[in-house]
């Protein structure tokens, strides 16, 4: 019975619960209807189009070159803080080797070395005067010899007499070599320091060791010294580009190319050498260009290149490289179908460079492709 009751009061509250419930809810103020949720559209995608073109297409690869003096001479003077008084060359002058080019001012100098040459051009003229003197007496001393010969056959004069005159003769001739030899070595002597004065002249004077052009002067109207390049001459025929390749069939010695400069001057060059340079981890060959017109302008270290045909593919079919998806297997390109839907198209390519790509097969001339499909 007491489980009966339990249950018949526990559903008589409910059902006064249910009862106060929708009482209440009759009380609360009548809600707003709210509106209709709003209807969104997908956005259309609009697909950038290209077209297929015709044309010709090659891949180059651009080879930078650096400019080197193979053989340049830097020539400063042996001595310093001197006056610059002659300069005979002028920018840009041939010039050979042993070539004065400049000169410095060595007055004290000239002076010293015109007193000496003075001197031994007096020692000379005595030492000849003396030869001159000695010649004369000697055929004087003959004549003087054979007369006494004639009177010892006329019975005149005697043996002993002639044995005399012999005697002083040889007396005569011993006196003048000894004269003669001291004039012989005072004059090497004094010419010694003739020419040490001269080799110090020398020290006076810059002069061209090679052969070549004079691409550097510095000013006359500065002091001379002793560590900086008053000039420099390059030998242009031996003066070259080089730059560095990875395949030694794309150059050989006789070959042509325009070597491009950074402020687009073009100078032609001719492959003068390829030299294997490899080493264990690559393949590599230097190749040097000597210009065909020696150009005085050029600066050892001027960067220069070479723009190199690789490939080319004449009157074909062509897309920029960026429609063109590709994978190890194979490559496709996107279109619009007749119902405006994105799909694929997988082609054939052939050459490629970093604008454009060659189509062998897949597309026709004239069609579109998506551009902007990634």
């Amino acid at each position: 019975m007491m489980k009966k009751y339990k249950h018949r009061v526990r559903i008589g509250l409910c059902m006064a619960l249910i009862g106060v419930s929708l009482c209440g809810c009759s009380l609360l103020p009548q809600e707003e209807e709210l509106p209709a949720p709003p209807v969104y559209k997908a956005k259309e995608v609009e697909y950038e189009q290209v077209q297929v073109m015709r044309g010709d297409l090659e891949t180059r690869e651009e080879i930078s070159c650096t400019y080197e003096a193979s053989v340049e001479e830097k020539l400063s003077f042996q001595i310093k803080d001197l006056e610059i008084t002659q300069v005979y060359v002028s920018l840009g002058d041939q010039v050979e080797p042993g070539q004065l080019l400049a000169e410095l001012d060595s007055e004290d100098l000239d002076e010293q070395i015109a007193e000496q040459e003075e001197t031994v051009s007096s020692l000379k003229i005595e030492r000849d005067h003396l030869y001159e003197s000695r010649e004369t007496a000697r055929k004087t001393e003959a004549v003087e010899l054979e007369k006494i010969r004639s009177q010892i056959s006329l019975g005149t004069a005697t043996q002993a007499q002639y044995d005399a005159r012999q005697a002083s003769n040889q007396a005569n001739e011993t006196a003048y070599n000894s004269q003669y030899e001291y004039y012989q070595s005072k004059i090497a002597i004094e010419e010694e320091k003739l020419t040490s004065l001269q080799n110090e002249k020398e020290r006076y004077r810059l002069y061209a060791g090679i052969r070549g052009t004079v691409r550097y002067l510095g000013s006359s109207e500065e002091l001379s010294s002793d560590t900086a390049a008053f000039a420099i001459i390059s030998d242009y025929s031996t003066n070259r580009f080089v730059c560095n390749v990875k395949d030694k069939t794309w150059f050989s010695v006789g070959d042509t190319a325009q070597i491009v400069l950074k402020d687009d001057r073009e100078i032609e060059a001719e492959v003068t050498a390829v030299k294997d340079v490899s080493s264990d981890s690559s393949e590599k060959y230097e190749v040097s260009f000597q210009p065909v017109v020696p150009d005085p302008s050029l600066q050892t270290g001027d960067k220069g290149k070479i723009s190199y045909l690789l490939e080319s593919s004449k009157d074909t079919l062509y897309l920029p490289t960026e429609v063109v998806q590709k994978n190890s297997s194979y490559a496709v390109v996107y279109y619009l179908d007749d119902s405006g839907a994105l799909s694929t198209k997988i082609v054939t390519v052939g050459i490629s460079n970093k604008e454009y790509t060659e189509i062998k097969k897949g597309v026709e001339e004239g069609e579109y492709v998506v551009n902007n499909s990634r």
